[in-house]
């Protein structure tokens, strides 16, 4: 089996996996968004696939300063208003655009602009379902605390290693050949991942 029929493999059984276990229940006080960062490394690895491990994991996932100009606060109150991409937003952001909040737009501008327009893979995979049902409040307020754990995760070299693992599964030359099988080496993954993350977090 080449790499690319193998990523398509484990991609079927990660979306089947994340979908269909109640993964965000978080295990011994586990918290979910750790749940949320984990599982998005898993799938971004097989997203990735084609890349070096390095370049997957260690992007960058803030926005750099020379790509983001900060809005002053008559510049984000029109944006919000007049053109918000997505236009839905707008109506999300309604209570701080009525009472002048410039400060907490200006920190959804910059939340926005990082997963909308610079679309950064990590932060996209974490918000997957926020995304989908377009719950840009909740991406906002969560975001700061995403890129927390995201930096907690990959600050543990258990936790690193237990994704190189992954990833060499994943590139490699197994014997798996179903969807059950990508399933059960999933699952193994995840079961020791989320030990690694509770120790990382601790």
């Amino acid at each position: 089996m080449g790499r690319t029929d193998r990523l398509k493999l484990f991609g079927t059984a990660a979306e089947a996996f994340f979908a269909g276990v109640d993964w965000l229940a978080a295990p011994a006080g586990l918290p979910g968004l750790a749940l949320q960062v984990g599982a998005a490394f898993t799938q971004l690895i097989v997203d990735q696939g084609q890349a070096r491990f390095e370049a997957v994991v260690d992007q960058p996932i803030g926005v750099m300063p020379a790509g983001y100009d900060v809005p002053g606060p008559d510049e984000v109150f029109d944006w919000f208003e007049f053109e918000p991409e997505p236009p839905e937003i707008r109506e999300v952001f309604a209570p701080e655009i009525e009472a002048g909040d410039w400060r907490a737009l200006q920190h959804a501008h910059r939340v926005i602009h990082e997963i909308h327009v610079l679309k950064r893979p990590i932060l996209r995979r974490i918000f997957a379902r926020e995304l989908a049902a377009g719950d840009w409040r909740t991406i906002v307020d969560e975001h700061d605390a995403a890129r927390t754990q995201v930096n907690k995760l990959l600050a543990s070299p258990k936790a690193r290693n237990a994704l190189k693992d992954w990833y060499g599964l994943v590139t490699g030359n197994g014997p798996e050949r179903t969807n059950a099988d990508a399933q059960a080496r999933l699952s193994a993954h995840w079961s020791g991942l989320v030990d690694t993350i509770k120790e990382a977090l601790s």
